[in-house]
Order: structure tokens, then sequence, then C-alpha cells
């Protein structure tokens, strides 16, 4: 069980470091007005991501838990050959909207949306589902970040951002085919019916809860430092330390929710109720820790990564601290339980309330130039969500037949 964990701890940590690691790196070889290009479309990527996954990363560890082992290598051929769809589709839109942000520069642009849209169309959730964090390591992890330090040294020998988006392109397809070609190797698969247009239009429509939630989620967790930036422009600086020192946590907490996606059903359906408690109650200890380190730490870690330039005042660590609580049982509850349960409508409800609560309050804190408002507005938009998911959990499995789960939908 903790084998599992600290894999699935490594394969973050190593993607975290690296991605820190390319900041300064190619700040250097490229220069800082293209390394800035490069962030704006990985910003893009991410809403557009989030089309291309349409839902998998949500829905597909419970699924893949669930289902029978010869059925598996079907259900990844399926959501593949519909996320490649899906790429082709957002690759060219993105590269439309990229050209335009970007002034022109058509080759970077596109170049830039089909190499960041390609991590949508890798599967790491398929192998948290088979609580196999070796063969996400190995099969995903891996190929992207040898063709993410690839790109590094291309980028230092060429100072062209292309190289650098080639190699991560190469990258991101080794880790598809290694998947693909592993797990169809290594598992006897059913017979499974043809694809076509009306049975992705079925799978589409299935997914159309989970996708509902990541993309309101995605837009969500941007909207406060836009409003800043569009707002409140001179403290913009301050709440984008503050914001990387909140993503930096969340990340942490990811090894953590894909263990639980894994591990909750792993023993079979009478002991989903038991594991289900269990992992709600994992993401309230870990939220408390998380987010009490977070409020503590996040001042004297601003002073140290601005060199003393900015400063993230407690009153806007500490209800980023309380945010940070909330949304590791709402992680928890969500993907590990309520989904598993077949409530994944509840999930992509939860982050339409986050939305609707949180959206104004963050506005008027901004209008009025007051970040810990804005914050603050952050907390409580979060713990609106996991106190409703938490009570959608408790029903549910109020509800649930002592040896059964509830069936997915």
């Amino acid at each position: 069980m903790y084998r599992r964990l600290l894999a699935f701890v490594a394969s973050v940590g190593l993607v975290t470091i690296v991605g820190l690691l390319t900041i300064p790196m190619l700040i250097s070889s490229i220069g800082e007005t293209m390394w800035g290009s490069l962030v704006v479309l990985q910003t893009l990527a991410g809403i557009f991501g989030v089309l291309v996954a349409f839902g998998w990363g949500v829905t597909g560890p419970s699924t893949i838990a669930a289902a029978e082992r010869s059925a598996r290598p079907g259900l990844l051929r399926e959501a593949t050959a519909t996320r490649v769809c899906l790429y082709a589709v957002c690759g060219l839109a993105m590269s439309v909207v990229a050209t335009a942000l970007l002034h022109g520069d058509v080759a970077l642009a596109s170049t830039g949306s089909f190499t960041y849209l390609l991590a949508y169309v890798a599967s790491p959730w398929y192998f948290v589902g088979e609580a196999r964090p070796d063969r996400l390591f190995l099969l995903n992890t891996l190929p992207t970040v040898v063709g993410t330090l690839a790109g590094l040294v291309l980028a230092a020998l060429t100072h062209s951002a292309l190289w650098f988006l080639c190699a991560q392109a190469a990258g991101y397809l080794g880790a598809i085919v290694a998947e693909l070609t592993v797990v169809v190797l290594t598992h006897r698969s059913n017979r499974t019916e043809p694809l076509s247009i009306r049975r992705m239009g079925r799978t589409l429509a299935g997914q159309r809860h989970a996708v509902t939630s990541s993309l309101v989620t995605t837009l969500y967790v941007s909207s406060p430092l836009l409003m800043v930036q569009a707002l409140a422009a001179p403290l913009a600086p301050t709440y984008a330390v503050a914001d990387r020192l909140f993503k930096f946590a969340s990340v942490a907490l990811s090894p953590f929710q894909q263990f639980f996606q894994g591990w909750v059903p792993e023993a079979g359906p009478a002991e989903i109720p038991a594991r289900a408690r269990k992992a709600a109650l994992a993401g309230l200890g870990a939220g408390l820790l998380g987010g009490t380190l977070l409020a503590a730490l996040s001042p004297l870690a601003s002073d140290i990564l601005s060199g003393g330039v900015i400063h993230v005042p407690p009153a806007v660590s500490i209800p980023l601290g309380v945010a940070f609580a909330a949304i590791a049982c709402s992680a928890l509850i969500g993907y590990a339980c309520l989904t598993l349960l077949g409530g994944i409508r509840y999930v992509a409800r939860g982050s339409i309330i986050a939305a609707v609560v949180g959206v104004p309050l963050m506005v008027i804190g901004a209008a009025l130039h007051s970040l810990p408002l804005v914050a603050a507005a952050v907390a409580v938009s979060e713990l609106v969500v996991g106190i409703y998911q938490a009570l959608v959990l408790r029903r549910m499995l109020a509800q649930l037949p002592p040896s059964e789960p509830a069936s997915s939908g």
C-alpha cells in the first residue's frame, strides 16, 4: 500500500522538479519574451485540453478499476481513438487563437498547440485505475520527462523554442505509444464492437458531467489571478506568487488522490463503503496539514522566492490555506468516492457551485483592490463545495446496499 503511494509521489515529484528547472534554463536559452509565449501556449492548452481529455481524467480511474481485466484494453482503445479525433479539432482551433495572441507567429502557435495538447491524449488515468504506479512512472512520466530534458538540450544548442517543442512532442508521443503497446500486449482483450461516429457520440455523451466539471474547474481556478490582473494590476505580482504556492500545494496532493482512486474500489464492492469513508477522512487530514503549512509558510516562501521583493501577507495566505483544506477534502470525496458510486454529476454541480459562489466575490475583491477579500472568496467557495460533496457522499453511502455499490451512471 505505502510502496504504491510512494510511487505516485515519485511520479509527481519528478515532473514538478523538471518543470521548475525548465523556467530558468529556457529563459537563458530562448529569452524571456519567447518563454512568455510558451507560457501563453501552456495556459491555452489547459483550457482546450479539457475538451481533448473530455473527462476521462475524472471518470477513467474508477471505470478501469471497476472493469474486468479483459475489457480494459478495449476501453483504452475506445477512449484514445475518441480523444485523437477531439485532438485534431481542438488543435486547429487552438492554433487559430494562439496565432492571434502571439501576433501572427503561425509556426510557434501551431507547433505549440499540437504539442501541448498531446499530453491530454495520453492516458495516465488508466494506470491509476489499475493501481499500477510503476507503469504510470515508466510508460507516462518517464517518456514525458525525457522529452522535456531533450528539449532543454536542443533549446540550449539552437536557441529555438520550436526544437524544444518538437522534443516535447516526441516525449508525449512516446508515452502514448508505450501505453497502448504495453496494455494490448499484457492483457487479453474481449472483442469490441467497431468504432463509429454514433458510438463515439454515445461515449462523449456519457462523459458530459465529467467534462463539465473539468472545464468549469479549469476556468474557475484561473479566475482570481486574471481578475486581479484586469482590475488591480499593481497587486497582480503579489497574488501571482500566492497563487503559485497554492498550485504547488495542489500538485503535492495529486499522488494521494491518484492512490485513493485506485485503492477505494480495489478490494471489491463489499469494501467500497468503508474505504470511501477512510478516503474522505484521509482528505480531511491531508487538507488540514497542507492548509496549515500553506498558511504558515507562504509569507516566508514568498520572500525567499522573490528575493524579498514580494511578500504574501498572512491575510492572504490564511484564507488560501483554508481553501486548500477544503479542496483536499472535495478532491478525494469527489474523484475517489462519488465518481465510483455513480455520482459524477454531483462533482460537476460542485464545480458550478464554486463558480457561482466565488466569481462574484472575486470580482468585488479585485474591484476594491483587496487581495485578502479575493483570497477569502476562494476559501468561501471551496468550503461550500467541500460541505456539499461531503453531504452527498453521506447520503449515497446511507442508501448503498451493504454488499454492493451503487450502479454507475
